[in-house]
């Protein structure tokens, strides 16, 4: 009964294995680790209390379970009407409420999309350790540099991979967004 609040205090959800807060957040203000799909309601608490929007989802959803989301999207739903933040009336197949489960992919793109960030958080850290040993311990960093200079050599052509990335996702923001743009010109 407690299992979700445990999990946003040890910040991992047993279920799917992965962060509540992904790791590439963690230097965000509590009430500003969301991403672009996290409810309008849940942002809103997020700010008033200076708490993680996705950690109140993650307790929202892990005591209401299937039922509660649909409740959630409701209220989501009001709080946008009432705000003047744009709603997306039409659903993709996967996105249903009850059936909708039977349209989805099981990696799903949110999980490719946190194996990248996992993976560029860690080439980051052993450029970062390359670099430290570089100017304090020069022995670790030959020892370093023979075992993952391969890796860190990789970093800037992957951050500008990542910008990209970021600047897609930022385009995708602001499509949704829109205030300007109908539901099928935002698909």
């Amino acid at each position: 009964a407690l299992s979700p609040a445990f999990e946003v205090v040890l910040n991992k959800n047993w279920f799917t294995g992965r962060p509540v807060v992904p790791e590439y957040m963690s230097d965000r203000p509590s009430s500003e680790q969301y991403k672009y799909y996290t409810a309008e309601f849940a942002k809103g608490l997020g700010e008033a209390f200076n708490v993680s929007p996705l950690k109140i989802e993650h307790v929202l959803n892990g005591y209401s379970g299937t039922m509660g989301s649909y409740l959630l999207t409701a209220v989501d739903s009001a709080y946008k009407m009432a705000t003047g933040k744009p709603i997306m009336l039409d659903w993709r197949s996967d996105e249903i409420p009850v059936i909708g489960t039977l349209f989805q992919d099981a990696g799903g793109s949110s999980g490719q999309m946190q194996r990248w960030n996992d993976f560029i958080f860690s080439v980051r850290g052993v450029h970062a350790s390359l670099q430290a040993a570089r100017t304090q311990d020069p022995d670790r960093f030959v020892r370093l540099n023979e075992k993952y200079g391969d890796v860190a050599a990789l970093k800037p052509r992957l951050e500008k991979v990542n910008n990209k990335i970021n600047e897609l996702r930022s385009q995708r923001k602001r499509i949704y967004l829109s205030k300007d743009m109908t539901d099928d010109q935002k698909r």
